[in-house]
């Protein structure tokens, strides 16, 4: 887990935002805004936010087929078919 260490307040956030987000893809890590002292936002990149993403979208899928293979999984006939019965639906 990444350590948060750069915390602004909103306030200062407002007075800068501009220059801020300007410089926001030039960090090393996210920028964490604080609201009467409580952390309650993080601001990245959006293109850093878009690859971790696609990073944890690809570890899902991964995930997935390790339970495929492993027999853990069922066709969608076999799910849908069970709603159908639980549900009472033809």
């Amino acid at each position: 887990m990444t350590d948060m260490k750069e915390t602004i307040s909103l306030e200062e956030f407002r007075e800068n935002a501009e220059e801020i987000l300007a410089t926001l893809g030039k960090r090393i890590g996210p920028l964490v805004l604080s609201v009467d002292g409580k952390r309650m936002a993080v601001m990245i990149e959006y293109e850093h936010f878009q690859y971790q993403e696609g990073l944890a979208l690809a570890k899902i899928l991964e995930m997935r087929r390790e339970d495929s293979r492993r027999g853990k999984s069922r066709s969608a006939k076999e799910v849908f078919e069970e709603l159908r019965a639980e549900l009472r639906v033809e």
